[in-house]
């Protein structure tokens, strides 16, 4: 029976990393006459320092590389991989995509869109360049294709803009908020799982779309646990219009535009995805499903990336200049309004 095979390092390289870290390895210093006209240009390429920190027995790695070519005309493009590599003992290349995930599944929810894995390497003793007479030479990383990857390789690339709306990016969370995200990651494991599973397939159904998001924001609500202003409940079980209130609240949601107040939008949700989830009663009108997906969609992205101290400032930031103003314009848009009792109403009904 072969062994298992096991690596001392393993190298991604992933949509939206390089943007995400912002690690610049080009700098350039222009010069002019006294009357401002361009003489000169100076172009500098050095790879900064590396980014590490830890997770458990595994310390994460951000380099910057570059490459370039010339001629007549010089090209040089720099990006940056996500290096991991485990103290104690070597693991199998799926134990170290696990902690890649964790780096992929934050820039992800941060982004609101799916990230896929470009290439892999390996770098390990067992797989050595060596010369003619045998000495070792070197141990270089080697390009590895991994089976559970290998698709996304070849999936469409995202857009230029698709970080534009990020929720958090590196600079807000520095080496400190990476090892702070490492813990959240292992705590809320089940709504970041959900979420990250739901960015990953934008083509998903409206419905299918709004029934993932519930049961990210109930994973999240139960986590949260009990806070000030909901609504008082019997039994064991929290009702999800609780849930969603909790994760309102967590973010500090402003409904203004939108419902008549948290716990009227909490209404509405919790009745949109009972009408999804059980066959008895009717199906809710589409527009309406898409407004709430994309509402529970958000607040649950800021909710669990809010876990982490370091991204406090950046999520309250997210809410009340992008999310909030871009949900209501949606309401808006379509003259529709969350009444006090959960209803959908028109805009201009609710006015009055």
């Amino acid at each position: 029976m072969r062994a298992e095979l096991k690596v001392k390092s393993v190298r991604s390289k992933m949509d939206g990393l390089t943007d995400w870290v912002a690690a610049e390895a080009i700098s350039v210093q222009s010069m002019s006459d006294a009357e401002g006209r361009l003489t000169g240009l100076d172009v500098s390429v050095r790879s900064p320092k590396e980014i590490q920190w830890s997770s458990g027995d595994a310390q994460l790695t951000l380099d910057v590389h570059w490459e370039w070519s010339g001629g007549r005309e010089l090209r040089v493009t720099q990006y940056v991989l996500l290096h991991s590599e485990f103290r104690s003992e070597k693991a199998t290349p799926a134990e170290h995509l696990e902690q890649h995930r964790m780096v992929r599944a934050l820039i992800a929810i941060s982004s609101g869109g799916a990230i896929a894995y470009r290439e892999h390497w390996i770098r390990d003793e067992d797989f050595p360049l060596r010369m003619l007479n045998g000495d070792l030479a070197d141990t270089p990383w080697q390009a590895a294709a991994i089976t559970q990857t290998l698709r996304e390789h070849y999936a469409e690339p995202p857009r230029d803009d698709h970080l534009r709306r990020s929720v958090v990016t590196f600079d807000h969370l520095g080496p400190d908020g990476m090892e702070a995200w490492a813990d959240v990651y292992r705590y809320w494991r089940r709504p970041i799982d959900v979420l990250f599973d739901l960015l990953s397939e934008p083509t998903r159904f409206i419905e299918d779309r709004l029934l993932a998001a519930s049961m990210a924001i109930e994973a999240a609500g139960h986590l949260i646990g009990a806070v000030p202003g909901e609504v008082p409940y019997r039994g064991r079980n929290v009702p999800f219009s609780n849930q969603v209130y909790r994760c309102l609240h967590a973010v500090d949601f402003d409904h203004a535009g939108i419902a008549d107040s948290r716990e009227a939008l909490s209404t509405a949700a919790a009745d949109i995805y009972r009408r999804i989830k059980h066959p008895e009663h009717e199906m809710p009108d589409t527009l309406q499903s898409l407004l709430l997906s994309h509402i529970l969609e958000s607040v649950g992205r800021a909710v669990v990336i809010r876990q982490v101290p370091q991204a406090h400032d950046a999520v309250a930031s997210f809410m009340h200049y992008t999310a909030a103003p871009e949900l209501t314009d949606s309401f808006q848009r379509n003259n529709l309004f969350i009444g006090s009792h959960g209803q959908f109403v028109a805009q201009t009904q609710a006015d009055t």
